[in-house]
């Protein structure tokens, strides 16, 4: 809702505001301060962080405690990367999500390029996208839970359907390579139909994969893991502009961007196939994690207790609490 609002007073402001350069500014500003209030509403619910505490930086200052919350940061995303690998239903699931966030990441902004330079639509007409693909998103939320509910389906079989629904749309702008063929997103108004059908696969479809990597998900390593899924997802998101950046200056159309948002989909999907729920959601709960820490020493950071994965062997070594090391500080 907040992003229908935005884009609403954005083109609004585009709508009566002459001078385009004054329009975005305006623009801009407005969504700024619209986000900055509900900011604060945010920041003023926030919860102390549960869990162990990040490593103390005493009789540090400026960069050298900047720096040790740094490493802490880069240490604990090896870890993770490090487990990931002992849990290869969970590991699979991510390189999965990597192809296909990247394909919904590159319709969502190669879109607005093709409608501007393969339809020559204007610039308030683009802006529609950006309210149709919200709208329909919210729609195709509560119309897929209501398909899964009468299907009887889980999360995974619905992520596979939404992944094939989201298929089909760049299969069918492939259609507009075909000459004399009056579809394939030639019109407007097939962009308009475009933007809202993936809108209304995208919304569920992020919900969806969300869910399943919960399932995947060990214990107590939530906010680690799903910190490593939000990078896979952003990691990955300048690779759809810049391939099809690519394609455009070699071939003049932007319409080539269809070719590899089907190849990195069926990437998706196939990688998707070998990921079985049930396996890796008992793996994920059979890593038992046990994080321990010192408050003295900076630099200390947790270490990791990986019990075994369906036979695989711990993925770190665990030292028991009160041992000393051989300078007599405690792990």
């Amino acid at each position: 809702a907040p992003q229908v609002v935005s884009v609403l007073a954005a083109l609004a402001i585009a709508l009566t505001v002459a001078a385009p350069l004054d329009a975005l500014r305006l623009g801009i500003a407005v969504i700024g301060g619209f986000w900055l209030v509900l900011s604060l509403w945010t920041f003023a619910d926030l919860q102390p962080r549960p869990g162990p505490p990040l490593p103390e930086a005493e009789g540090r200052e400026g960069c050298a405690v900047l720096g040790a919350y740094v490493l802490h940061s880069l240490t604990r995303f090896q870890d993770t990367a490090r487990e990931l690998c002992v849990l290869r239903n969970t590991g699979a699931f991510v390189v999965s999500f990597f192809f296909f966030s990247d394909a919904y990441s590159t319709i969502a902004s190669v879109g607005i390029l093709y409608g501007a330079v393969e339809l020559n639509m204007s610039t308030a007409a683009l802006a529609m996208l950006a309210v149709i693909v919200p709208v329909a998103a919210l729609v195709g939320m509560y119309a897929h839970l209501k398909l899964a509910a009468r299907l009887g389906w889980d999360a995974m079989g619905m992520l596979k359907l939404t992944l094939l629904e989201l298929l089909v749309l760049p299969s069918y702008g492939m259609l507009g390579f075909i000459p004399d063929v009056p579809i394939g997103i030639k019109t407007p108004l097939e962009l308009y139909i475009f933007g809202g059908l993936f809108g209304f696969t995208v919304g569920y479809l992020q919900h969806a994969s969300r869910v399943v990597f919960g399932l995947l998900t060990p214990p107590n390593r939530e906010s680690e893991m799903f910190a490593f899924y939000e990078i896979s997802d952003k990691g990955s998101s300048w690779m759809g502009p810049l391939v099809a950046g690519l394609l455009f200056s070699a071939t003049g159309t932007v319409r080539t961007a269809f070719i590899y948002l089907v190849i990195m989909l069926l990437l998706a999907l196939s990688i998707l196939s070998t990921v079985d729920v049930a396996l890796g959601r008992a793996a994920a709960e059979g890593a038992g994690v046990k994080l321990e820490h010192t408050a003295d020493r900076l630099g200390q950071l947790p270490t990791l207790e990986l019990a075994s994965v369906v036979g695989m062997p711990a993925a770190t070594r665990h030292r028991s609490e009160g041992e000393e090391d051989d300078e007599g500080d405690s792990w």
